[in-house]
């Protein structure tokens, strides 16, 4: 009975004199499931060293994972300093000669692992490109009716390009019509715009608003029409800058080829009468209906 407690003693200070010196080591790797044999004792062979050098008198603990094919590095420290924590990704065992380096000058300095990038050091994982959201391109063909309280109405088209996602837009457009005035003559209006519409619904029919910027030019087709500007008589036509909104709903917006009602309104900066007058703000109205492909 007397040897049978013997062993028992000496079975229980081996494993705790066991226990006792594997915490005291000052680098512990340890690997999870999944991790070769031949990846965990890499990593003690070649970043152990290190990591001693670089926190003398801490016990610094490794831990080895696996995600698909990569190998997850992380060196957790206990060092004067405070705890400190620096991962890395590895895309393979090759890869950590590299990283070694980065991560004994991480946990000595006790600084981010980003911080220790230079143009010799970088590692797979930092190379790789973010994926984004892919943007949807359209080209729109519109025609309507365009309405210049001080002069008349008219037909109006237009041609526009727009890039976006199911919300967010951006849309140039190019306009061009014909206004005919209360004394037969006829004004051509051409438009070009830029500017920003939002979708408030991702579904197959979605209304929409939009703002934006126009460059606007209104001249009469009769070379011998006149306009009067600041009291003085001249030949052509106006022109100026407006800003613009709209109000349309998209449909089909699911299909290939769909389209839009939409309605604007552009106020210019300037008048756009043939008389001259002091409007400040020029209403310009357009309905429109637009095929998008």
């Amino acid at each position: 009975m007397l040897k049978v407690l013997r062993v028992v003693l000496a079975v229980v200070g081996f494993l705790s004199l066991a226990r006792f010196a594997h915490a005291a080591e000052p680098c512990v790797v340890e690997a999870r499931p999944g991790v070769e044999d031949a990846d965990r004792d890499a990593v003690e062979e070649v970043l152990c060293p290190k990591l001693r050098e670089a926190a003398p008198g801490s016990v610094v603990r490794v831990r080895v994972g696996k995600l698909g094919s990569k190998l997850i590095v992380t060196v957790l420290s206990d060092g004067g300093r405070g705890p400190s924590e620096h991962q890395v990704i590895l895309q393979n065992i090759d890869e950590l000669p590299v990283a070694t380096p980065r991560l004994a000058e991480a946990v000595e300095e006790k600084k981010p692992l980003a911080e220790t990038l230079q143009v010799t050091n970088v590692l797979g994982e930092e190379t790789r490109v973010p994926k984004k959201k892919p943007s949807e391109m359209h080209a729109w063909l519109s025609l309507g009716g365009v309405v210049l309280p001080p002069i008349g109405v008219g037909p109006v088209g237009g041609f526009a390009l727009s890039g976006g996602n199911d919300r967010w837009s951006f849309v140039g457009e190019a306009r061009v019509g014909a206004v005919g005035s209360i004394d037969t003559r006829t004004n051509i209006l051409l438009g070009f715009s830029g500017g920003v519409r939002h979708h408030f619904t991702a579904n197959d029919i979605a209304p929409f608003v939009g703002i934006g910027a126009s460059g606007i030019f209104v001249g009469a087709t009769q070379s011998h029409v006149v306009v009067v500007e600041n009291g003085a008589m001249r030949r052509g036509g106006v022109y100026g800058l407006a800003a613009g909104a709209e109000l349309g709903i998209d449909l089909l917006r699911t299909s290939t080829v769909g389209g839009a009602f939409v309605l604007r309104g552009d106020f210019a900066a300037f008048d756009v009468s043939e008389h001259g007058g002091s409007v400040a703000w020029s209403p310009i109205f357009t309905a429109a209906l637009a095929m998008r492909f």
